[in-house]
């Protein structure tokens, strides 16, 4: 596959990752520390195959010193000698004299080789032979290469499929059904790079299935696929892959692609992924956009440009961010009535340029919105004049002549600032030491560098001036031990995105900009509430900014301890304290999740999703089975910040289910999700469903997300829906490319390219679609009932809607499981050294004793070591297990409860 392995892979559960680690080991392995790791292993071992290949791993390893020497040219004689001398070698020597062997003298050694591989019998060294040569096999060795796919040893039949998958992959024919089928990821992979070359169409289908499996090293095995296609065509599964995945070790490996491939357009999408991640990720994402900046610079390929386009890309940050506040706000009013939060002075839209949110507004003047709401909008930015009463005994000003100033106001009216001015007066929020405010402009890429720790697979490299913190990022947390929560949106509240059917609000008289009245003013002592009435304190509460965070503390801390705080106020007290970044009020943030109705609960569970996602992630199993959206949406958005998948299932499940809210409802939660993930599956939705109402919430979604990869989802959509319904699918993609060319994303050059193979693409989809498919294609094989994962866990998002939202339902079980028994005494981990939060989601092999299984499906595992596991349940695979049973379980933990449970997914189990 071309990747060195890592040392975990030794003790990885999947056979093939094992025979590969030991494969490199025996080619090119040194060193006391992994010989102690491959000794250590050999203990644990049960596969006659991998112990067979350990033995020889550790001969080689023992006997190879750590500074290998240069490979020694051989004469024509000791190229004449070579095939008698290792047919008469041990193995060990056999496997000595191939890693041995200089790279220029193996092309003249193919035609003696292969007699060698027919004759050879152990497995190690016919892997090896087959390795070697691979880059010189003739056509003529097709033959005897095909022969070893029918060996009785993986390490073989994986030797000789990545030989002929590069070499002659029509001899793959009939097999590669099986092949792609197989259980086995690394057979997988390696088949879909031969199919490549016989179909990139039907091999792209494969590959993007297998980066969407549950199991990690399915995902693993088809980033090695990458390589076989062009950067463009692979570029969108890449970006969809980082917005769900969460293995460090993996976004490493995706991300290489943008620092090897200049594309100009990689930056702007792999900050919409920094939008919404949680710091961990967020700080491996920012390493992968530094990349791709560089790789710009380094190209050279916008020449003169460059700082145009990073314009650009600072502008289109802070449009963005104006613009997704902006519709989840309207959003909101739509289902909540609370016509106050479309107020520009509303605390939502805190942290925002005026100027832009006021453009914004005036965008969404052209959304597809109840006429009742676009009339209030259009109040809103553009008031209608109010007559002044007249004035008895003034005299009339007089009439202004041409080309003459507007006279001043009268001093007894205030006067309306300018945005700019407005902005100028503002306190500039704070931002974290690690990133530049959205102002700065240093000279060139390499003027600023980043403090933020870069991973281990993503080195530390200077910060370009575009990569600065979020325009709406909020001081970090100041929890210790917490990392600081620079990459955090301001509020992880996402009000939901009802259908615009919706009974649209009253209208009434539209609220003044932020200084357009005298109550804007700042008030003479801005932290005293005493006395104030509720929406009056609610107002100025919602007017604190950066500059204020440490003054307003304890003004908040009266607020959320007080007894008799109206609810109301209590939620703005909330927001406004994941707005300034004050932590300490996680024990409020919990006794407030006890409201029934109204704004506080979602407030709440948002605050402790940002200071204790612990907490919060025990809280889960209830919220996210709420019926009030704003609480849901708020609980799937703490989901999906450390599992993105299980989220999105949640909200596909909710597609699926029958009855006329849950579609709305679950459209409505897709604001959440990075628009990348979720576009493919809403654009199979909107395509099958047919409600024009639905049609309409989704466009929604596209206008408010301009992409290049939008258009031809849109195009295809065009033509799908019923053709009184064409006409908004068209008028969204237009609005698309207008965007596009506005925020600098496109020019009229590269959309005249990108949409004109729109219509022989689409007719060559069809044409596919129609004829009968090939045997290879995954559509052949689902239908067969061979999917590509046939024995391993449940895909992602590969299952029918049924069962997926009958898994949908058992993982809300768990988590209300999860909840409930968060009291259970914890038990001592190795070391004692558990720490609850996220761990990292690695397949790991456990004994131990089931100690108890619950009535919804989870078993609580006591391990051999120490640690006890709530194993959430995924189905059938936990059926039939009792307490006592005696399990060795293959199994991907993901978080430890502060009880010191390990929540995890079991992948595997056999009974002892």
């Amino acid at each position: 596959m071309g990747v060195t392995p890592e040392l975990r892979d030794l003790s990885a559960p999947v056979l093939s990752f094992r025979l590969f680690f030991l494969e490199w080991a025996i080619r090119e392995g040194s060193g006391r520390e992994l010989l102690r790791a491959l000794e250590a292993h050999r203990k644990v071992e049960t596969d006659e195959e991998c112990l067979l290949l350990l033995g020889h791993a550790m001969a080689a390893v023992r006997a190879r010193p750590a500074a290998r020497p240069a490979p020694v040219a051989l004469d024509q004689a000791a190229l004449d000698s070579f095939p008698e001398r290792f047919s008469l070698a041990t193995p060990e020597r056999k496997l000595a004299m191939l890693a041995e062997l200089p790279a220029a003298a193996r092309p003249a050694l193919v035609p003696r080789a292969t007699p060698l591989v027919e004759r050879e019998t152990d497995p190690a060294v016919t892997a090896a032979l087959l390795r070697a040569f691979a880059g010189h096999w003739r056509p003529g060795d097709g033959a005897v290469l095909e022969g070893k796919l029918a060996s009785s040893f993986l390490s073989v039949r994986l030797a000789a499929l990545d030989v002929l998958q590069q070499a002659a992959p029509d001899r793959l024919g009939d097999r590669l059904p099986g092949l792609l089928a197989s259980p086995d990821p690394r057979t997988r992979a390696l088949a879909i790079g031969g199919l490549a070359r016989l179909d990139a169409e039907a091999a792209l289908e494969h590959l993007e299935a297998m980066l969407e499996e549950g199991d990690e090293h399915a995902r693993q095995s088809a980033l090695g696929c990458l390589l076989h296609f062009p950067f463009e065509r692979v570029k969108p599964l890449l970006i969809r892959f980082l917005a769900a995945e969460t293995r460090p070790a993996l976004i490493g490996m995706a991300g290489l692609h943008f620092a090897i491939n200049p594309d100009p357009l990689a930056p702007f999408q792999l900050w919409e992924l920094l939008e919404s991640a949680g710091v961990a990720r967020a700080t491996l994402l920012h390493g992968i956009f530094d990349q791709a900046c560089q790789a710009l610079e380094r190209a050279g390929t916008l020449g003169p440009g460059l700082a145009a386009w990073q314009e650009k890309l600072l502008a289109w940050r802070k449009r963005r961010a104006a613009a997704r506040r902006v519709m989840t706000v309207i959003s909101e009013v739509v289902f909540s009535r609370e016509l106050e939060d479309l107020d520009p002075a509303s605390p939502r839209f805190a942290g925002l340029e005026p100027s832009l949110v006021e453009a914004t507004f005036r965008d969404a003047l052209s959304w597809d919105l109840p006429p009742d709401l676009r009339q209030r909008l259009a109040a809103i930015v553009e008031p209608p004049p109010t007559a002044s009463p007249a004035v008895p005994d003034s005299p009339a000003p007089p009439a202004p002549t041409a080309g003459a100033l507007p006279a001043p106001p009268p001093a007894s009216m205030p006067t309306v600032p300018s945005p700019a001015a407005a902005r100028a007066e503002a306190s500039p929020p704070a931002t974290p030491p690690a990133a530049l405010t959205a102002d700065s402009q240093p000279s060139s890429p390499s003027a600023v560098t980043t403090s933020v720790a870069s991973p281990a697979a993503l080195p530390a490299v200077p910060l370009p001036p575009s990569a600065v913190a979020r325009v709406d990022a909020p001081p970090p947390a100041t929890t210790t031990g917490a990392p600081p929560a620079v990459f955090e949106p301001a509020s992880t509240t996402a009000p939901p995105l009802l259908p615009i059917s919706s009974p649209a609000a009253t209208v009434m008289s539209a609220p003044s900009w932020p200084a357009s009245s005298p109550s804007a003013a700042a008030p003479a002592a801005p932290f005293d509430l005493a006395g104030l009435p509720p929406d009056e304190a609610i107002r100025r509460v919602g007017s604190w900014t950066a500059a204020d965070r440490e003054a307003a503390r304890p003004a908040l801390a009266t607020l959320l301890r007080g007894r008799d705080t109206p609810p109301d106020l209590l939620a703005a007290a909330l927001r406004t304290a994941v707005r300034l970044g004050l932590d300490g009020f996680a024990d409020e943030a919990e006794r407030a999740l006890k409201a029934q109705e109204g704004k506080l609960p979602a407030a709440a569970l948002d605050y402790l999703g940002r200071f204790d996602a612990d907490r919060a992630s025990l809280l889960l199993g209830r919220f996210l089975a709420s019926p009030d959206l704003r609480v849901k949406t708020t609980a799937l958005g703490i989901l999906q910040r450390f599992d993105a998948g299980r989220a999105l299932s949640i909200v596909e499940a909710m597609l699926a289910g029958s009855g006329g809210t849950q579609p709305a409802a679950a459209i409505s939660c897709l604001v959440r999700f990075d628009f990348a993930l979720v576009r493919p599956r809403l654009f199979s939705f909107l395509s099958a469903n047919g409600r024009l109402d639905l049609l309409v919430q989704g466009l929604a979604l596209f206008r408010a997300n301009p992409d290049p990869e939008n258009l031809y989802d849109l195009f295809r959509l065009e033509r799908l829906v019923p053709s009184e319904q064409a006409a908004e699918v068209r008028k969204t993609r237009q609005d698309n490319e207008r965007l596009l060319l506005e925020l600098g994303l496109a020019t009229g050059e590269s959309l005249g390219l990108l949409t004109a193979g729109f219509e022989r693409r689409y007719a060559a989809e069809t044409a596919r679609a129609r004829s009968p498919a090939a045997p290879y294609t995954l559509r052949a094989l689902r239908r067969q009932g061979r999917p590509a994962a046939a024995d391993g866990p449940p895909t992602i998002w590969g299952v029918s809607p049924p069962v997926l939202a009958g898994a949908v339902a058992l993982a809300v079980a768990g988590l209300t499981l999860w909840w409930a028994t968060s009291g259970l005494a914890p038990a001592a981990a190795p070391g004692g050294t558990t720490r609850a939060g996220p761990v990292l989601a690695t397949a790991t092999r456990v004994q131990g004793v089931v100690e108890s299984c619950q009535p919804d499906g989870t078993v609580v595992l006591q391990s051999a070591s120490g640690p006890r596991f709530l194993l959430l349940p995924d189905g059938s695979r936990l059926a039939g297990v009792k307490a006592g049973d005696r399990l060795l379980v293959t199994l991907v933990p993901f978080r430890v409860t502060p009880a010191g449970l390990v929540l995890a997914q079991a992948q595997s189990l056999e009974k002892q």
